[in-house]
């Protein structure tokens, strides 16, 4: 597979571990490792999961359903399963709650159960663990099938490198040079790419892997010889999934999975990585049950083909898995970098078995529509080998002439980008057709490419804002602040984030990262216009653009406010006949203001244009709280409050008048008399006659 790249990578630097260093053990040392490096991490709860399958299975094929619940109301954001098996332990993250288990080796297989949750270094804290559900396989499994012979020796244990690590892992093509044709893409998974209010933010897991190999088709027992383990033959291409999460400052832990064409997973194995320093090696520890062996093997990686950091003007971005919403047929991994485009597609042949075949395009990547020729290797060998002596590459062409290079007349596929975030794919190839290598795969038509997300090695950009999708500058707010949130695959550490103001075309700049993934930067904007935030390769505007977030809008307010005086508090009585004129006034010549109150008691009225409030006291006694405000026709404002208090009115008594006689005056006469008159309220009075 990577042999076509090899020519100009002939001298590669490998992170070598002592070759006893075997999976088993290694998954054991780690473990303690990681104890004492993390001496006081919490657990995840004190409730353990419960299988809801028994605990005792017998299995004459090799497939188990294992299934698990947790207590009510409790959540994990993972499971940790520890297998035994013939004495060794091995260490399995699991995202579900059920799996589909295949184990080829017979015999009985241990499994015990935690539920799990990262910490703030993003490694596991895991929780009491369950009953052990054991699995027999049994021998009838072995006639047909390879079991692994010879002894290991025990492994001296090397202490991991705490240099460079995954956190600045190199997106791409791995390989262990000594197994040729063979390899793996790694890549960062989902979790960076969700939004940090998302629920699975910061869950799942961290790393996905796609391990290209070869499955052994036939197994076939020594004539005469029943205790000779069976000749495996007939290695043919098969894909095998790493999902893996941190376990350690520069290790992943994981399980591998085959894929079914309806979709679903079996589990198979499982894999740790320990990435060595520079981050350009890594040392592989795997164990997985294969159709007609079980193996596991160490391998050491070195990086092949991929991004380059150093050059910010590529457009590797858009390396990763790619895959149709709905789709499991198939998916498509497209690997960019600075000197050549590796494309392949995975799918299922007629067995149902993941089969891949590999496009490569020499020379600069563009990102505009590329045709190129898709192929398949024949034959491989044992992923626990070597290159056996004699192998050779044998390719199969479908549709293309080798001798040709890859353009419209010669070509089984193309593909090109739109935007950032879709990549159109067609592509159609028919394999041999022989017992071990039959089926086709058909992507979309010459004419008509089909649309594909990404689903792994992603970048993005977004913000988070207080007032949403926009803001308005006032006179009282001179800046919008945003929250920005910014990742990468992890090989650009140097990337920036620029605000685009796109209504003049101007640029900012925010911040250049210090690490791959940036959380809440905040932000402030001065300036109206329609803005994006866009994440760049390097520290430059020139450097290829990697996301864009959303459009964020600034409108300008520089009206200012009006100012509305504060009623003092007001005291009534029921009945009175009140009148109160709100005061307000407008630095802007030529507003209009608008007059508003809450809280009034019933029967009294505002005039929204003057400010006027007025009517007659019924409401029931008590005190009211009133707020009063004022807007101008820009939408400034001001508020006030104050308390109406409303008293019940006092019951008020007539006046009484002494009984007086009757007067006899003469005329002429002056005469003077004097009225006794009483008002028990000291009302105030005054006297009339009622005529001369």
């Amino acid at each position: 597979m990577f042999q076509w790249l090899m020519s100009g990578r002939a001298c590669m630097r490998a992170f070598c571990l002592r070759d006893a260093f075997r999976s088993g053990f290694i998954r054991s040392v780690l473990l303690i490792l990681l104890a004492f490096q993390y001496p006081g991490l919490a657990v995840a709860g004190s409730s353990s999961p419960t299988w809801t399958v028994p605990t005792q299975l017998i299995s004459d094929d090799g497939y188990a359903y294992l299934d698990w619940m947790l207590p009510e109301g409790e959540t994990a954001e993972f499971f940790k399963i520890t297998e035994t098996y013939n004495g060794k332990e091995s260490i399995h993250y699991i995202e579900t709650t059920g799996l589909r288990a295949w184990r080829v080796e017979p015999g009985e297989y241990g499994f015990v159960l935690q539920a799990c949750v990262k910490n703030n270094t993003g490694t596991p804290d895991c929780g009491g663990p369950s009953t052990t559900l054991i699995l027999q396989v049994s021998e009838a499994v072995k006639s047909g099938l390879l079991t692994e012979t010879g002894t290991e020796t025990a492994p001296d244990v090397t202490a991991a490198s705490t240099d460079g690590g995954p956190e600045q892992l190199l997106p791409g093509h791995w390989h262990n040079s000594a197994k040729d044709g063979h390899g793996w893409n790694f890549y960062w998974s989902n979790r960076l790419a969700l939004p940090q209010n998302d629920p699975l933010f910061g869950n799942s897991y961290d790393l996905v892997g796609i391990w290209y190999t070869y499955e052994a088709k036939s197994a076939l027992s020594e004539p005469g010889c029943p205790s000779c383990p069976p000749d495996t033959s007939a290695y043919r291409p098969v894909v095998l999934k790493l999902k893996a999460v941190s376990t350690g400052t520069d290790t992943f832990g994981g399980s591998m999975y085959v894929s079914r064409n309806d979709g679903s997973e079996i589990w198979v194995g499982s894999a740790d990585i320990v990435f060595g320093s520079n981050n350009d090696s890594a040392t592989l520890f795997w164990s997985a049950n294969f159709k007609k062996e079980r193996l596991s093997d160490t391998d050491s990686l070195t990086f092949l083909h991929g991004s380059d950091p150093t050059d910010t003007t590529n457009i590797s971005h858009f390396s990763g898995t790619w895959k149709r919403s709905g789709e499991n047929r198939y998916f498509v991994v497209t690997n960019i970098g600075e000197t050549a485009e590796v494309i392949t597609v995975v799918f299922h042949d007629d067995a149902g078995d993941p089969t891949w075949i590999q496009a490569v395009n020499s020379g600069l990547p563009v990102s505009g529509s590329t045709d190129f020729c898709l192929a398949y290797l024949y034959e491989g060998y044992s992923p626990k080998l070597n290159t056996p002596v004699g192998w050779s590459r044998n390719w199969y062409m479908s549709g293309c002439n080798s001798a040709s290079p890859a353009d419209t007349s010669n070509r089984n596929g193309r593909r090109y980008f739109s935007g950032l975030n879709s990549e159109y794919f067609w592509a159609n190839f028919t394999l041999p057709g022989n017992s071990f290598a039959s089926g086709s795969i058909s992507i979309g038509t010459s004419s008509s490419a089909v649309a594909l997300e990404k689903t792994a090695s992603f970048h993005g950009v977004n913000y988070n804002s207080v007032t949403g999708p926009s803001c308005e500058l006032t006179g009282a707010l001179a800046s919008c602040e945003v929250q920005l949130t910014w990742y990468t695959d992890g090989n650009y550490p140097g990337a920036t984030v620029y605000a685009h103001n796109i209504s003049t075309n101007t640029y900012y700049k925010v911040l250049t990262s210090t690490q791959p993934a940036m959380v809440d930067i905040p932000y402030q904007i001065s300036a109206a216009g329609e803005y994006e935030f866009e994440l760049r390769m390097g520290n430059g505007v020139q450097t290829t653009l990697m996301a864009r977030s959303p459009n964020f809008t600034v409108t300008e307010n520089l009206n200012s406010p009006p100012s509305l005086t504060g009623p003092a508090d007001q005291v009534n009585d029921t009945g009175d006949t009140v009148e109160l004129l709100l005061s307000a006034v407008d630095p802007d010549v030529g507003d209009v203001l608008t007059y508003s109150a809450g809280g009034l008691p019933s029967d009294l009225n505002i005039n929204t244009a003057t400010g006027r409030i007025s009517g007659t006291l019924s409401a029931p006694v008590g005190q009211y709280q009133v707020t009063v405000a004022v807007q101008d026709d820009h939408g400034n404002s001001d508020a006030s409050s104050f308390t109406w208090t409303l008293n019940a009115a006092a019951v008020n008594h007539p006046p009484t008048i002494a009984a007086v006689g009757d007067q006899n005056i003469s005329p002429g006469t002056s005469y003077a008399l004097l009225i006794a008159v009483d008002d028990i309220d000291n009302d105030p009075l005054s006297c009339s006659d009622g005529g001369t």
